[in-house]
């Protein structure tokens, strides 16, 4: 699928969580700036990139000084800095601009598709891993679990809250969660959202205790199955190079069809963190 509408499913994905974390903590804690294309995600620099970072800028379109000024505006008030995920196809007056004003990269993220249905089958034969959906019910078990399932990368608890809540809230438009079972024990979590015909796959996370054991990839191609049911065309997953997610990824069958670049004011990043 095109990197323009890839890139704009994302942006609306981003739009959608500070939409949804406004409403549960407020317009004060959660902002969001938009780019003319594109969004930025403010909030407090606690939360780190996770919550402070843009997307889609100047997709197909020149950007002017005036756009970052006004970003850095408000990034002032809120005494915080906003990472810049820029994809390769952005006009390269973006790139110009952000190494004028001091910015320079610190990591990359892979931008992965693969189109519906998938050319191999979705599921697995003979796991006593059990993948179902979350029931209203089983929300606050969702974010137990994700929580934990994110202990070791060593982000504050509270972000990793923010995360799971946000996605438990958005069940009630787009996002669809899953949890991943093993001898009757919560294992790992995941999420969907659907943004238009495309499926976003995020909020992954498998307890320490059950790595290794191809959790991810039947999270993955859960979703993947409930996506066609419901119509997608293609899914979109996101993960830094290297990582677990990025593999389990390919060999669920994604494609890389882009990589962004991260830019940091002064190379102040986290490249930890998508």
């Amino acid at each position: 699928m095109d990197h323009l509408v890839l890139e704009a499913a994302l942006t609306t994905h981003l739009s959608r969580q500070v939409t949804s974390l406004q409403t549960l903590h407020g317009t004060d804690k959660f902002t969001s700036h938009p780019l003319s294309p594109g969004l930025a995600m403010i909030s407090s620099p606690e939360y780190g990139r996770k919550l402070n970072h843009a997307l889609g800028w100047g997709m197909n379109t020149p950007v002017s000084p005036s756009s970052l000024e006004a970003l850095h505006h408000l990034c002032q008030q809120r005494s915080t800095n906003v990472e810049i995920d820029l994809c390769p196809h952005a006009h390269p007056s973006v790139s110009s601009l952000l190494t004028a004003n001091g910015y320079s990269p610190t990591g990359s993220i892979n931008v992965y598709s693969i189109s519906l249905p998938p050319s191999s089958p979705v599921s697995e034969p003979d796991t006593p891993i059990q993948i179902t959906k979350v029931a209203h019910s089983d929300l606050e078990t969702f974010i137990t679990a994700s929580i934990d399932g994110f202990r070791s990368t060593k982000r504050p608890i509270p972000l990793l809250h923010l995360l799971a809540q946000s996605a438990a809230h958005r069940t009630q438009s787009d996002t669809h969660l899953y949890l991943a079972r093993l001898n009757d024990k919560i294992a790992g979590s995941a999420g969907m959202a659907i943004v238009d015909d495309i499926a976003v796959l995020y909020i992954d996370s498998v307890l320490p205790w059950a790595r290794g054991k191809g959790i991810q990839r039947l999270l993955m191609r859960a979703r993947l199955s409930d996506a066609v049911e419901l119509g997608c065309m293609v899914a979109v997953v996101e993960a830094r190079p290297g990582t677990a997610s990025s593999v389990n990824a390919e060999r669920v069958g994604f494609e890389i069809a882009y990589v962004r670049t991260s830019y940091a004011r002064g190379g102040r990043g986290t490249a930890g963190a998508v």
